[in-house]
């Protein structure tokens, strides 16, 4: 995520200023320093998508997860490094076009341009709340921190993926495979749309042009990138694992890619419903307190790896079989758990806390510093009774 935002906040603003003044100057090629800079950007901006693609792709969690859409990368030595370039050719023909788009249209006119980028985002919102599927998958308890978090980031997703077409993000929680293709085509077609505006300007004559080539350079420069992105594109499919190829244009979403594993006869796979925000799962939740309680007993028994009280805590409490009394590890697995728990809506808590922190008189602060003090005695005290009971010396 953060290497996402990195490419958003900082790659992208870079390259699309950097597109700007080269087609602002005398020509493509006149100021060689900027053209390499240009090309070196766009070039580690492709590949860094490219590798957070075939990192996340190889993961053995998510291949052993989600099984159907993760492993599209061949193991064959031609077959990687044929994918491996076609996601860096796609991406960096992605990344280039899009601010050349951008480019073109801002020298036809602002409001252009702004109507576009807002049309744009827009209809990708408005898709994501048709299909139900625009609140975020991290499990946030809070609902108003939950729908910012979700905001931002479908946000985020949608101008790098506008940008880098980056391929992990036809993952159905991001973007999802057709929107995702379809996202794809719209930007090299963007390119064309622009030009098209851009030569009709420049046949009226009315206003000053910034851009110094002609409409043939321009739509010669979109050719080639579009050729390039295709020629990159069917390369991709034709070299990955087939299995996979359906991934580029499913109709997932969310509650569909979790709903499938839960369907799974592996307790370990099922178990991953409760990753996601519980209004995504696309599960009755009478099946899953079903499954909770004819698997519990077993799993105490068996002791699963995954079966961990971070796992418990990231059940509701209302789906704990016997509620949380029947907890074997008694009052100290209880206070882990909700500590695990608290830690799910830490992001709120932070900011809560420096709210408060800033608006709450000194006094205010000291007692709940007090309080809290109170609060971890008492975790230290049942800790202690605990490891006393099994001969063991306190904790300090």
């Amino acid at each position: 995520m953060f290497r996402t935002t990195e490419v958003f906040a900082e790659a992208i603003p870079c390259t699309l200023i950097q597109v700007t003044a080269l087609l602002e100057s005398d020509g493509i090629f006149s100021d060689k320093i900027l053209f390499g800079s240009l090309l070196c950007s766009a070039a580690v901006t492709a590949y860094s998508t490219a590798y957070l693609t075939y990192l996340k792709d190889i993961d053995p969690t998510q291949r052993f997860l989600f099984a159907d859409f993760y492993g599209f990368v061949p193991t064959s030595s031609v077959g990687f490094n044929v994918v491996r370039s076609s996601m860096i050719l796609m991406s960096f023909c992605q990344v280039i076009g899009k601010c050349f788009a951008l480019a073109i249209l801002h020298d036809v006119g602002l409001g252009i341009v702004t109507g576009y980028i807002t049309i744009d985002i827009g209809l990708f919102f408005l898709l994501k709340i048709i299909r139900g599927d625009l609140r975020y998958w991290l499990p946030i308890d809070n609902n108003v921190v939950s729908w910012i978090v979700s905001i931002l980031d479908r946000l985020i997703v949608k101008v790098v993926g506008d940008f880098t077409g980056m391929i992990h993000l036809r993952e159905p929680r991001e973007m999802g495979g057709t929107y995702w293709l379809l996202n794809q085509i719209m930007t090299m077609a963007s390119i064309f749309v622009a030009i098209y505006f851009h030569n009709g300007k420049r046949e009226l004559g009315e206003e000053e042009i910034s851009i110094a080539l002609g409409g043939g350079d321009l739509f010669l420069m979109a050719s080639v990138l579009t050729l390039v992105w295709s020629i990159s594109f069917a390369l991709l499919l034709l070299f990955c694992d087939k299995r996979y190829r359906k991934t580029f244009y499913s109709t997932d979403t969310t509650s569909d890619l979790i709903c499938e594993a839960f369907n799974s006869d592996d307790d370990s796979v099922k178990q991953v419903i409760f990753t996601v925000h519980r209004k995504l799962w696309g599960v009755k939740e009478e099946s899953i307190k079903l499954w909770l309680e004819g698997s519990w007993d077993s799993w105490h028994a068996e002791k699963k790896e995954w079966f961990t009280d971070k796992f418990i805590a990231s059940i509701p409490a209302d789906l704990v079989p016997g509620g949380e009394e029947e907890l074997e590890g008694g009052n100290e697995q209880k206070v882990t758990i909700e500590k695990l728990r608290r830690r799910k809506s830490s992001m709120m808590r932070v900011l809560m806390e420096g709210r408060e922190r800033r608006i709450r008189p000194s006094h205010d602060r000291k007692r709940a510093d007090e309080r809290e003090q109170e609060r971890d005695e008492m975790v230290r005290e049942r800790k202690n009774q605990v490891r006393e009971s099994f001969g063991r010396g306190p904790t300090r």
